[in-house]
């Protein structure tokens, strides 16, 4: 690739210009007049100077070929019988091999990483600005310079034939490079060079040269982080020699479509071919596996989204869609290995049709017989029952997540405090019918039975027969015994325990926390409040239930426990009782403007419209509630015991002189309504 000088008469003058090769037209030096060089068509090699040598035999690429067919996910079972091959060739086609040293000088910056220490402010909750260390990674760039040396041998396809580059540019027998020998091309075929050295460098042969130069730079990369890379090279020593290169080149005929399948010429297995046929019927089929799982992942979003993004038994969730999608991926595994078994049989077939059986050993027979079986069909590839067993499947995935058994209601992301619950997980039991003339609402598993005294209360309520429902709650003061004081000390710390854990949802340990705490200070009624919080919290519908019938038997005019079981009732479904007892908790409020209130923010930010319409309902007949006598029988730390001895005589003298203290506190604990 020298440059050369060749000589021309100026048109005007007549006197001898000089011009190097690649000019068209040029100007005389001596009168100014422009002389058009006349167009040189290009040389093309007629003879080449070097090959390489094919390796590849005509058995060696069918063989080749039917692997490659033999292969993939959802390559068609009658591929290997049904594929035709319509044109198996192979051949030379030309190139130039252009190779020599260089010499490049560059330039680059390289960065070095390093962590360093800064002061920054942030502002706290008070509005006070703070000062915070923090660490950020700074990189410090250095300019560096050098020189790299190296060789380059690239070839460059010279032909005019769609053959893939790739086959090309890098040849696997490049090393088997020889001199050209007509011997090496006796019975193929050979494609003539149909470009020049010229245009194929330019087209090609210069950008490879410059990949090789730049890659040989590169390796010089120090630091972290490089930048800015710069280099210029200069050639030495270049040649360009005209070279053959062996490729193969099969089509075969599948469904009435042609495919095409290139390879390398020294080892067949170097494929460049068309995408494949697909089985799109088994692909179809797999997919079906997965039916389960997304009706599954569909129906937690929605039981999420009615649950307000909290479930009770996420590992029941995690168990159901995990075993959907298990069992997707191995009904995957099971159809997909099946199918390629049973190619394999078909390839394994195949290739012994073209073996000398005669010379093999009786174990080397049996061994190919053995290969010659055909696969037993897995259980979960038998897909013939596909259109009963998946949505059968779908349907079992989707009720172990939505229903009952699986899952209960939740509460809501934000927990208030324990002392009254804003929604409840699992409904609350309803009074029944025939009992109370309640309207009966569904019945809920494992559901623990409201006791008689609260379901007159409610039936007394929804009549609007107030004299009847205040004449049950005296009944229910005189049925209250004597409770005995315990240890209040503990009982609060075990009450404050409790009341950490459920603000960190550790159910399971405000459950213990509040059991333990009752049973060394059985009176506390607001603890055992809270238990019947936390057991609902916690999914054990039955033991929060009578928690807070308890809560109610020990202390009926409480009003924050009516207000709860008020919330569970409309969980169940039951608003006719849910409005008697939230209108029951207005009636013995001490404060009634401060329960009307918090109740009414309370359903402002509820999620649940049917307790935000039984809210609504009870304000719009706050006239018709009378006023209760809560404030001589609110319970809130203790209740004043049945006079008993002299422990009872002086719970009854302390009784009036707390009235004003029990009251603000029955103020405090409605505040602590959401």
């Amino acid at each position: 690739m020298e440059a050369t000088e060749s000589k021309l008469a100026c048109s005007g003058c007549g006197a001898s210009l000089e011009y190097s090769a690649g000019a068209q037209s040029l100007k005389c030096v001596y009168c100014g007049a422009i002389t058009e060089i006349p167009g040189q068509k290009e040389a093309i090699a007629d003879q080449p100077d070097l090959i390489i040598p094919m390796k590849v035999e005509r058995q060696d690429l069918e063989d080749a070929v039917y692997e490659y067919l033999a292969a993939g996910d959802y390559t068609p079972d009658d591929l290997l019988e049904s594929a035709v091959f319509s044109k198996v060739e192979r051949l030379y086609v030309p190139s130039y091999l252009f190779n020599g040293g260089y010499e490049a000088i560059w330039t680059a910056s390289f960065g070095y990483d390093r962590t360093e220490t800064y002061t920054d402010y942030e502002t706290d909750n008070n509005g006070k600005q703070r000062a915070v260390t923090r660490t950020r990674t700074v990189t410090d760039w250095r300019p560096v310079n050098g020189v790299a040396t190296g060789a380059f041998e690239v070839f460059s396809y010279a032909g005019s034939r769609d053959v893939p580059l790739e086959l090309i540019e890098d040849p696997v027998g490049r090393d088997g490079v020889t001199r050209f020998d007509a011997a090496y091309v006796r019975g193929l075929d050979c494609e003539g060079f149909s470009q020049g050295e010229g245009s194929v460098y330019a087209a090609r042969g210069k950008d490879m040269i410059n990949e090789v130069i730049d890659a040989g730079v590169k390796q010089h990369a120090q630091g972290d982080q490089q930048r800015d890379w710069n280099w210029n090279a200069s050639l030495t020593g270049e040649q360009s020699f005209a070279t053959l290169l062996p490729v193969c080149h099969l089509v075969f005929d599948y469904n009435g479509k042609s495919y095409s399948i290139w390879s390398d010429g020294c080892d067949a297995r170097q494929m460049i071919a068309d995408e494949a046929p697909v089985d799109n019927s088994r692909k179809q089929t797999v997919h079906r596996g997965f039916i389960p799982f997304g009706v599954g992942a569909a129906a937690a979003v929605f039981a999420l989204v009615q649950n307000h993004y909290q479930l009770p038994r996420p590992g029941l969730l995690a168990a159901a869609l995990g075993g959907a999608l298990i069992y997707g991926l191995w009904r995957r595994h099971s159809i997909l290995s099946y199918s390629l078994n049973l190619r394999q049989s078909l390839l394994a077939q195949r290739r012994a049709s073209t073996r000398n059986m005669s010379n093999m050993s009786e174990e080397e027979r049996t061994a190919l017989a053995a290969q010659f079986q055909r696969p037993a069909k897995p259980l979960l590839a038998r897909t013939a029952q596909d259109m009963i067993v998946q949505p059968l499947l779908a349907l079992v995935t989707a009720a172990a997540i939505v229903t009952p058994g699986f899952m209960s209601r939740s509460t809501p992301a934000s927990l208030p405090a324990p002392v009254m619950s804003a929604a409840v997980e699992s409904p609350v039991p309803q009074p029944q019918a025939a009992s109370s003339g309640v309207a009966e609402a569904p019945q809920r598993a494992q559901a623990a039975v409201m006791p008689d005294g609260l379901r007159h209360v409610v039936k007394s309520v929804t009549d609007n027969d107030w004299d009847a429902a205040d004449r049950q709650l005296d009944q229910l003061d005189k049925a209250v015994t004597a409770t005995l004081n315990g240890d209040r000390a503990a009982g609060r710390k075990a009450n404050k325990a409790g009341l950490a854990a459920m603000k960190r949802k550790d159910y399971g340990a405000a459950v213990d926390a509040f059991q333990q705490g009752i049973e060394v200070d059985p009176g506390n009624i607001e603890m055992l409040n809270n238990l019947a919080m936390a057991l609902d919290a916690q999914g054990k519908s039955m033991e929060a239930d009578k928690a807070l019938y308890e809560v109610l038997g020990k202390a009926p005019r409480r009003s924050v426990a009516w207000v709860n079981l008020a919330q569970r009732l409309v969980s169940e479904g039951d608003q006719l009782a849910a409005s008697a007892a939230l209108k029951t908790a207005v009636h013995l409020a001490p404060g009634r403007d401060a329960m009307v209130n918090r109740l009414q923010q309370q359903a402002d930010r509820s999620p649940d419209e049917a307790y935000r319409k039984v809210v609504a309902d009870v304000m719009d007949q706050l006239g018709d509630i009378p006023g209760g006598q809560a404030a001589a029988a609110v319970v809130a730390d203790e209740a004043p015991a049945k006079s008993r001895g002299k422990a009872g005589k002086r719970a009854a003298n302390d009784h009036d002189a707390t009235v004003d203290e029990l009251t603000r506190k029955a103020d405090r604990l409605l505040n602590q309504l959401p």
